[in-house]
C-alpha cells in the first residue's frame, strides 16, 4: 500500500487521504517555496533515503542558505548516512560556517563520516580547519583519516 507523507510535517497517511489528520495540511498541494526550500524541509523527512538525498541535493545545488539547515542536523543526527551526506554537502558548499560542526564531526563520528569530515574541511580550507587537519594529520587513530588530513592540511589535493 502506498504511504504519502505530510508535506508539512511528514506525518504518514493511506494514499486516498486529502488531508493531513494531524496538522490538517493539504495533501495536494505543494509547499510554498523554491526547490532549495524543499530540500532544506525535506532534511527532517522520516525515511532516512529522503534526508540522505535532500543533502545530497543541496551539496550539488550549490545555495548557501542550505548551510544553517545542514549545520543544525549534522548536531541532531546520529544516523551514520545522513551524516556522510551533510559532510559532502557542507564541503561542496564551502562555508566556513560550517568548520565548527565539520571538527565535531572529524572529531567524534563514525570513520566513515570522519574521512568526509576531514575531506570538507579541506576544501573550504579556512586557517581553523587547516590547523584541526594538521592536528589530525598526526594524531587521528586512523590510517584513512591521517591520510585526507595530510593532504588537506597541506593544501595538497584532496583524495
Amino acid at each position: 500500500m502506498l504511504t504519502r507523507f505530510c508535506p508539512t510535517c511528514f506525518q504518514d497517511h493511506p494514499a486516498h487521504a486529502r488531508r493531513c489528520y494531524r496538522c490538517g495540511t493539504s495533501l495536494d498541494e505543494p509547499l510554498p517555496g523554491d526547490f532549495v526550500d524543499h530540500l532544506i524541509h525535506a532534511l527532517g523527512h522520516p525515511e532516512p533515503e529522503t534526508r540522505i538525498r535532500a543533502a545530497r541535493l543541496l551539496g550539488q545545488v550549490g545555495d548557501g542558505r542550505a548551510v544553517p539547515a545542514l549545520c543544525d542536523w549534522a548536531t541532531r543526527s546520529s544516523d551514520m548516512g545522513f551524516l556522510e551526506a551533510i559532510a559532502d554537502a557542507l564541503g561542496a558548499l564551502g562555508s566556513p560556517e560550517a568548520v565548527p560542526v565539520l571538527i565535531r564531526l572529524l572529531r567524534e563520528s563514525w570513520l566513515s563520516v570522519r574521512v568526509r569530515a576531514a575531506r570538507a574541511l579541506a576544501r573550504i580550507g579556512t586557517p581553523e580547519a587547516r590547523a584541526v587537519l594538521h592536528q589530525a594529520a598526526t594524531q587521528d587513530p586512523s590510517p584513512a583519516v591521517r591520510r585526507v588530513a595530510q593532504s588537506g592540511s597541506s593544501g595538497d589535493a584532496i583524495p
